[in-house]
């Protein structure tokens, strides 16, 4: 009973002999293997991910269908999305104002470099 002990290392070869003639015709290392093993996993691993959010996916509620409820008298539900529609006016009227008080501040300055420009055009003649 004298059998040969083999070290077992990544590097190991396992062959598969298909034609019957003793030579390996197809051989893949250990490390090979399991790294084929592992990226099998992490496929099978995301695809039940993707799977899982798709569910959960499929309970939310449809986007643009108008159907969100908001209890006012939980503390949690100030700055929730979506706003209602009168947080939403007041918000759009300040947006408005804050740009026409822009647009006013920029027409006085300009009015105001064309004072200056017609100012510096005087001394400039004298």
């Amino acid at each position: 009973m004298n059998k040969e002990v083999r070290e077992i290392s990544e590097d190991t070869k396992i062959g598969v002999d298909y034609d019957g003639d003793g030579k390996s015709d197809f051989s893949l290392s250990l490390k090979t293997i399991g790294g084929l093993i592992a990226g099998i996993v992490m496929v099978v691993m995301f695809y039940m991910q993707i799977q899982e959010d798709i569910e959960e996916a499929k309970k939310l509620p449809k986007i643009g269908s108008g159907q969100y409820t908001i209890d006012a008298g939980d503390p949690q539900a100030i700055n929730t999305y979506p706003p209602t529609r009168s947080e939403f006016k007041m918000k759009d009227e300040m947006s408005r104002m804050t740009l026409q008080q822009l647009i006013s501040k920029v027409d006085e300055i300009e009015d105001e470099i064309d004072e200056i420009k017609v100012e510096l055009a005087k001394k400039k003649d004298r």
